[in-house]
């Protein structure tokens, strides 16, 4: 659990090593070198501001908020990290918004489930049995991925937008500015509950590395990852079916799938998962588990947490 520092005095630099970066260290045989690092402002309540104040206390109560002290658990910390843009004469940062528009139309997306199964979530069938209760009464309801199935992923992509959310500037307009677009997403969620599959949905991708918390770090570079948004000479006819407003930048589509560890096993529902009475089409009970997985945008830092449930049968 994190805990504050109190920089009411002198400021207070607190660094520490992440778990992966302890567990380099310990594998280094003296040869660890730190050539990275980051910042970020996830305490920072910039609401707080006062512009009718002199200009020496304008940021005075944001200079008062205590900050985080340094955590070892990267998943937990470093939310929403600061960027350096090589252009400084922007008007509008990028941002990403999950596209819950159903999966028809001129510019589809991927929807949330029906309220009955979840609120505000896509639910991820984490077993056979489980897909079959909801298949033997016909397709899988909007906002259903069969995370056993891989094939049937592939229809089932979660879908962001991206681009500068804003009306004041008209959404026929082109992202030129390479700062502004991102093409190369980092991936976290716990791998025992769930998994980003490659852009064909055959296969797990590759973790990059994973904590000792099961949290699971991808990079998503692949091409095939993205497709163009609807912008330019596109966005006239797709206008209202974008959650973004203004200019728009590439589309990213995610194929998942369940854990191997939620696939062989009701384990992990047993120990951290809850009952839902009568969720199938058969009214029996079902075992879920809500998780979210996190995208932060490696070019951007642009950041959107996606919420899965994952369901077995009880």
């Amino acid at each position: 659990m994190a805990s504050f520092l109190d920089n009411s005095g002198d400021i207070i630099l607190d660094a520490v090593l992440t778990d992966t970066g302890r567990k380099l260290l310990a594998e280094a045989q003296g040869q660890f070198s730190i050539v990275t690092f980051s910042f970020s402002d996830d305490e920072i309540n910039y609401n707080l501001f006062d512009a009718t104040a002199s200009t020496a206390n304008q940021d005075l109560n944001i200079l008062r908020t205590p900050v985080f002290e340094a955590m070892t658990n990267a998943a937990s910390s470093l939310k929403y990290e600061l960027i350096s843009l090589q252009n400084n004469n922007i008007l509008f940062l990028p941002t990403t918004k999950i596209n819950t528009n159903e999966a028809n139309g001129a510019f589809p997306g991927f929807p949330f489930a029906a309220s009955a199964y979840g609120t505000d979530t896509f639910v991820l069938l984490a077993s056979s049995v489980a897909s079959q209760k909801f298949l033997d009464n016909g397709p899988l309801p909007a906002g259903f991925i069969d995370g056993v199935n891989y094939f049937g992923v592939l229809g089932s992509k979660i879908i962001l937008d991206q681009g500068l959310d804003t009306t004041q500037i008209s959404w026929t307009n082109l992202i030129n500015n390479d700062d502004l677009i991102e093409e190369s997403w980092i991936f976290e969620g716990d791998e025992r509950l769930l998994v980003p599959l490659t852009p064909d949905a055959q296969n797990f991708a590759a973790p990059s590395f994973v904590d000792s918390d099961n949290i699971a770090t991808y990079l998503l570079e692949d091409n095939e990852y993205y497709q163009q948004g609807a912008d330019g000479s596109q966005a006239l006819a797709k206008k209202e079916t974008s959650p973004i407003a203004g200019p728009r930048g590439p589309r990213t589509l995610i194929p998942i799938a369940a854990g191997e560890l939620v696939l062989g096993s009701s384990y992990l529902h047993d120990q951290i998962g809850t009952t839902e009475s009568g969720y199938f089409p058969d009214g029996t009970d079902a075992k879920v588990i809500d998780t979210k997985f996190r995208l932060k945008g490696n070019n951007t830092g642009m950041t959107v947490e996606v919420p899965v449930r994952v369901v077995r049968e009880a």
